[in-house]
This record gives structure tokens, C-alpha cells and sequence, in this order.
């Protein structure tokens, strides 16, 4: 684009500054998925109120196997690459310890299969020293690339507590996911 030159009422001129195509493209979007969106898929997670905070939350138990998942459409404005996924977490009572986390997704086209690929990350990270503090972890395993707006995505989250990595006690607060992607608007 090129410079443009604007007459205000009573003459003059006020100049503004060149707008590229690449400064309105490219932005990052996010996609917020609470706890109340999640529905129980293995073990028996409770979906509850926080007695610290009054947001829902799922508690999942330090020595099971429990999982939720939820399902959403990739956005119109996608643009291209992966989503970065980030989960919203606090101990209940734990101030030391790891807890494993499982992500799965599943992204599926208009045509395809609903049963099959996927992608999954499992990835253990450490608890906050302090119950009821908020911890944001970003998972660093392969995310699928949507491929395109419109999609279908199932997630899953879990924690792991029968791992031998899962050392934390106490349950798991899940208040929920975001998912960050590149919009082309």
C-alpha cells in the first residue's frame, strides 16, 4: 500500500502511515475451552465448583487414570501452522511433585474418518510450590496442523496419576484449555 494523505475540515494535511498486507494477516487467535465444555471420557473425574476461586473445574484424583475431553471447529480466520496448546491447572493441596499430562487431538475434514489419526503428547511437569496456584503449561509435543478452517477437532486431556512419574498427591484442579493459532484477518 502506499502512503495516504487526508484533508481535514478547515485545510491541511495529516499523513498516515502505510498499512502491508502482512500487518493485518498473520495475527494471533485463541480459543478458550472451560472446564464446562469438557465431558468425562476414562475414570470418574468430578466436575465441581472451586471452593478457592467459584470457577468450575474438573478435579482428577492423584492415583488414577481420568480424562475429559471436548470438541470444536477450527475457526474461519485460521490461517496455517499448528495451535499451540496451553492447560490451566492448579493443586488442590499438592506444593511439590510432577503430574503427567496426556493431550490428544483429532482433527478430521469433511469425508474423513472420525476414528482414526490424531496426534498425542504426553509430558510431565512440575507442580506449583504453593495448593491453589495457577499454573499455565504449554505442552511441547507435535500438535496436528488443522489444514484448514472448518475442521472438526476432538481434544483430550488427562492426568496420568498411575504413572510412576506422577508423584504429586492431592487432586488436580482443571480449569481449561487455550489454544493459540495464526488468523489470516
Amino acid at each position: 500500500m502506499s502512503d495516504l494523505t487526508i484533508s481535514p475540515a478547515g485545510g491541511g494535511a495529516i499523513a498516515a502511515e502505510s498499512v502491508t498486507k502482512t500487518e493485518i494477516l498473520n495475527r494471533t487467535r485463541s480459543i478458550w475451552l472451560p472446564a464446562s465444555v469438557w465431558l468425562v471420557t476414562e475414570g470418574s473425574p468430578t466436575l465441581t465448583f472451586s471452593s478457592f476461586d467459584d470457577a468450575s473445574c474438573w478435579l482428577f484424583d492423584a492415583a488414577l487414570l481420568e480424562s475429559v475431553a471436548t470438541t470444536f471447529i477450527v475457526p474461519e480466520d485460521w490461517s496455517s501452522g499448528s495451535m499451540t496448546v496451553k492447560c490451566y491447572f492448579a493443586m488442590v493441596s499438592a506444593t511439590s511433585g510432577n503430574v503427567i499430562l496426556h493431550m490428544r487431538e483429532l482433527v478430521t475434514a469433511d469425508g474423513a474418518s472420525i476414528t482414526t489419526g490424531g496426534d498425542s503428547s504426553e509430558e510431565t511437569t512440575s507442580v506449583p510450590s504453593t495448593a491453589k496456584l495457577l499454573k499455565i503449561y504449554t505442552f511441547t509435543g507435535v500438535v496436528d496442523t488443522p489444514a484448514g478452517a472448518g475442521r472438526l477437532v476432538r481434544m483430550t486431556i488427562r492426568r496420568v496419576g498411575t504413572g510412576a512419574g506422577d508423584t504429586a498427591t492431592g487432586d488436580l484442579q482443571f480449569i481449561g484449555m487455550k489454544l493459540e493459532y495464526t488468523a489470516d484477518m
